[in-house]
This record gives C-alpha cells, structure tokens and sequence, in this order.
C-alpha cells in the first residue's frame, strides 16, 4: 500500500510538520552547530516531516571538516568545542 504524502503547491520541498496536537504546517526545520559561547559554526536546512535522525549526518559531515575536540548533543542542542 501506498502511503499518502502531502505535499505544498507553492513550496514543494517544504515538508508537512506538526506542531502540537491540533496544528500541521507546511516547514522546515533547521539544523545548527553551536560553540560553547553559542556562536553557530554551521548549519543545514531539511523539510519539516524529516526526523533529527535523518537529518543529523548531513550536519555532521560538515563539521567533520572543521577541528573538532569534543561534540556533546541531546535532543535539543548540539555543543561543538573547537580546538
């Protein structure tokens, strides 16, 4: 069976995200890297409806780049220490 995907006439790479209980939005959601100051390093930017899981290694693949000592995140924030 195919499963039905909802999809924005206007924004198309958009992707359909719930807020809450009661309210669904065409969005995105932003992925950052920030320092121990909060200075973000780097970012990427995915449709809505995609999970932290799935979007996660696009993020890390560029900091993979940069000189990272030590990477500590949770569900809501990621914190980079450079050096």
């Amino acid at each position: 069976p195919m499963k039905e995907q909802k999809q924005s006439t206007t924004d198309p790479e958009s992707g359909w995200f719930h807020k809450g209980e009661h309210k669904s939005v065409f969005a995105y959601s932003v992925q950052t890297a920030c320092d121990i100051n909060g200075w973000i390093l780097d970012y990427t930017i995915h449709p809505g409806n995609e999970h932290d899981s799935r979007t996660f290694p696009a993020l890390y693949e560029k900091l993979r780049k940069k000189s990272i000592r030590t990477m500590v995140m949770d569900t809501g924030d990621c914190e980079i220490v450079t050096g």
